[in-house]
């Protein structure tokens, strides 16, 4: 029984020989793309924290080296903001190029991949949560536009 099989029992409650598995002798393997965004990878900044930014630009804090982390300053200050600000552009078929690759290297595993997330994921992060749900209840109309974009973006 191979990985892929493996897997694909274990989601179907289908007697694996063993539950599928992320760790050591992992099932998964993650495909990446080559996609331009602006995100980087964590540095420490201090004795006790770390930043990045992801792929919008957000700038993202942590106090360890292990945790996931919070945005701490959103790329976008005001909601009109976003009509210049230039989305990273997922459209591009030969950007998934290294996912052919990876799955050529790799058939007999599940192959994990990653999303540009959702709308309201994506908005609340380029405000910062709070301040995202305040626009939103104070600039409703405005917000939608944003989000429009978005879809807009996440579609292509």
């Amino acid at each position: 029984m191979d990985s892929r099989e493996i897997v694909i029992r274990t989601l179907n409650y289908d007697n694996p020989e063993r539950v599928a598995r992320s760790f050591w002798g992992s099932d998964l393997v993650w495909c990446g793309n080559t996609v331009k965004t602006y995100a980087t990878g964590w540095k420490k900044v201090g004795e006790n924290r770390w930043e990045r930014t992801d792929e919008w630009g957000n700038t993202w804090a942590r106090l360890d080296s292990t945790s996931k982390g919070e945005v701490v300053k959103g790329v976008l200050e005001d909601v009109e903001d976003y009509t210049d600000f230039e989305f990273p552009d997922f459209s591009n078929p030969d950007d998934y190029l290294p996912v052919k690759e990876c799955k050529q290297k790799h058939p007999d595993k599940w192959i994990i991949g990653g999303m540009p997330g959702f709308t309201f994921n994506i908005a609340r992060k380029l405000f910062k949560l709070e301040n995202y749900l305040v626009k939103l209840m104070l600039e409703t109309e405005k917000i939608h536009k944003l989000h429009d974009k978005i879809d807009d973006m996440l579609v292509i």
